[in-house]
């Protein structure tokens, strides 16, 4: 038959194309994913840069939208919606905020995203930040975000949020308490570095809020702590220490060294241009404490210049403070008018920013100043005090009342952690008292097995000693019977042949008819001798006495009573270097009940004639066979046969090896190897 060889190949050729097509399409579908997550990282890096335009950023918002829905991985596309809200969060856009952070919280606690889910509550609890009003709910997120951090172990993240949390705690006036939290914040950063960056942040906040305290020492040892972990480029937060510090010096009526700290951070490089408001805040804080110290100099101008450059950046609540400082002065210099306009001015700036700190300050101002309308300032100072006061310490309680609930919801979840601990316990160990009670059991059944085994071995030793006995009591009785026999023809026949003899020889020469008759009974004398003789013969006939050892005679009278069950004949060949009498009896009785299930199993099955035994010495192993000319059997499937099992285990217990071989109507043969040495 011929190949038709161009089909083949060209077979071959279509199915390598199929397959190089199938991994090509493999490959680029891969390449497309590699291609939209790459494409999609970039994009939300770009709609979070702050120094691109709001056009720019919203533009790359739009186009992740839609691509996120290609997204198949949901572990991947909860990561990327996490990160959308902050965009939105940096574009001042509530509506797309709120929007974003909805749909990303759904996605991530669908997928138990723990990360992500703190980073959107970090989102929350910013957006809240800004807005007075909403203090609480950013102290709440902050706290819930720094629940997550702190079981994901994440010490930088978890301190942030402490951080921001005492901020806010310090905002609302609760000092304690963001003392008792930014400590909190420090013990976390140290875990990461000694000299992390974020200690600066701290240890300020740590100064700030002793100098409201009025505990000026120690606000200043903390300030001047801050200044030691401040990186040197970070020209922002160095001036800001300035000033903090300067403002503690003002406080303390030291005006002189505050002085000094306000002119080092206007003196800073090029302050004016690259932070025109902290400019603004030292020159005011300046010219306010040149007025304490009654150096007019350069005054009021340094008022209105920080004023004019307040206005520039619109930075009305800011200026709430410079026009009370401006009203000060000129009521210092008598023009109380002045003095009243400016401090007007600060109030109606302070109403509508929501500035109530200062505005507590331009009504205070205006209680002195402004005499025929004291009354009413005195009533709504009074009027906002309190209301402040009741505000500060309703967050106060909103805040401790979700530091308590969060900490019964963690001594709750330790409670039952310990719970799972203790009934983890227990059931491991009962568990382990379980298994120990099954081992022992085990134990004790297999050593009750070994305890039957023993005694079983010593009750067919002691048969197989008892049937040595008795082997022994009829070789004895045997031994006797010969001992007799062996005298009835020494002490009798021989007697009576001798005497016999003797009488026949004296008459040999007398032809008397006397001599005649005793001739006539001599002969009968001899016929009786001879039936004597005769019968003596028949006696031994009965026993046709094999001299071979004990064992032997038990396995040939074995093989005497088998046989005539189904007429075989047998024949027993035993080494005659053999010294059974050598042979330790466990040894002789597991090989007598080897051979006994063997002849049994010829006489059920085997319907054999000729059965032959051997006993052989073959270097140092006793090897005995037993063999058929029956019609065999299967050996693999007679396997699991309860008399081939007894074979084998004895010949195990022996230290020996038992073969059986056979085929059907080829007979079967078994062969067992005893080591000497095993003995």
């Amino acid at each position: 038959m011929r190949t038709n060889k161009p089909l083949i190949l060209l077979s071959i050729i279509i199915v390598f194309l199929v397959i190089q097509c199938t991994k090509n399409q493999a490959v680029q579908h891969i390449d497309k994913k590699e291609v939209l997550e790459d494409s999609l990282s970039i994009w939300i890096k770009k709609s979070r840069n702050t120094s691109l335009s709001a056009s720019s950023r919203y533009h790359y918002l739009d186009k992740i939208n839609p691509k996120l829905e290609q997204v198949t991985n949901d572990s991947l596309k909860s990561k990327y919606l996490s990160k959308i809200p902050y965009a939105y969060y940096k574009l001042n856009d509530s509506l797309n905020f709120n929007k974003a952070v909805q749909k990303a919280l759904n996605v991530a606690i669908k997928q138990k995203d723990s990360l992500s889910i703190a980073d959107l509550y970090w989102d929350l609890a910013n957006n809240n930040l800004h807005n007075k009003k909403q203090m609480d709910s950013a102290f709440y997120y902050f706290n819930e975000a720094q629940q997550i951090f702190e079981g994901l172990d994440d010490h930088v993240n978890s301190g942030k949020m402490l951080f921001f949390m005492a901020i806010v705690q310090k905002n609302v006036k609760d000092f304690t308490s963001s003392e008792a939290t930014t400590i909190k914040a420090i013990e976390k950063f140290k875990q990461v570095d000694e000299n992390y960056p974020k200690l600066y942040g701290c240890y300020n906040n740590l100064g700030i809020i002793f100098n409201q305290l009025e505990e000026y020492d120690r606000s200043l040892y903390y300030h001047n702590k801050a200044l030691e972990y401040l990186s040197e480029n970070d020209l922002r937060s160095y001036v800001v220490s300035l000033n903090n510090i300067g403002v503690v010096y003002k406080n303390r009526k030291e005006y002189e060294e505050a002085v000094t700290y306000f002119e080092k951070g206007l003196n800073s490089d090029s302050l004016y241009y690259k932070y025109p408001k902290d400019y603004a805040m030292l020159l005011d804080n300046l010219a306010y404490t040149k007025f304490k110290l009654n150096d007019t100099t350069s005054l009021p101008q340094l008022f209105y210049d920080a004023i004019k450059i307040k206005d520039s950046l619109q930075l009305v609540s800011e200026k709430v403070i410079s026009n009370i400082h401006l009203a000060e002065y000129y009521l210092s210099r008598e023009d109380t008018n002045k003095a009243i306009s400016l401090a007007k001015e600060a109030r109606k700036m302070a109403i509508a920013t929501t500035n109530n700190v200062d505005l507590l300050d331009a009504y205070l101002l205006l209680i002195n100043i402004d005499k025929p309308n004291s009354t009413i300032h005195s009533r709504d100072y009074i009027a906002l005090s309190q209301q402040l006061q009741k505000q500060e310490r309703s967050v106060r309680n909103k805040f401790a009342r979700i530091q308590y609930e969060t900490d019964e919801f963690i001594t709750e979840n330790q409670r039952l952690s310990q719970r799972q601990y203790w009934l983890t316990l227990i059931v491991a160990s009962m568990l382990v008292i379980g298994i120990l009670l099954f081992v022992v059991r085990t134990q004790m059944a297999k050593n009750k097995e070994l305890r039957f085994e023993k005694e079983q071995q010593q009750a067919n030793e002691e048969i197989f000693n008892l049937m040595l006995q008795q082997q022994s009591k009829i070789d004895e009785g045997r031994q006797k019977e010969k001992e007799r026999i062996s005298e009835e023809l020494h002490d009798g026949v021989l007697g009576r042949l001798f005497g016999t003899r003797l009488s026949l020889g004296s008459l040999n020469n007398k032809i008397t008819d006397e001599a005649k008759s005793m001739r006539e009974h001599h002969i009968n004398e001899l016929k009786s001798i001879e039936e004597e003789i005769r019968n003596i013969s028949h006696e031994l006939s009965l026993d046709i006495f094999n001299s071979e050892v004990s064992f032997i005679t038990m396995v040939n009278n074995l093989l005497d009573d088998q046989s005539k069950i189904s007429n075989f004949k047998y024949h027993i060949s035993n080494d005659s270097e053999i010294v059974w009498e050598e042979i330790p009896s466990n040894v002789k009785i597991n090989l007598y009940r080897i051979i006994q299930e063997a002849i049994q199993n010829i006489n059920k099955y085997a319907k054999a004639t000729v059965v032959n035994i051997t006993f052989e010495k073959r270097n140092e192993f006793l090897v005995v066979k037993v063999l058929d000319d029956g019609v065999g059997f299967n050996v693999e499937r007679s396997k699991s046969g309860i008399g081939i099992k007894n074979m084998k285990s004895r010949a195990k217990k022996i230290k020996g090896h038992i073969e059986i071989k056979s085929n059907t109507n080829q007979g079967t043969s078994i062969i067992i190897d005893v080591p000497f040495k095993s003995y």
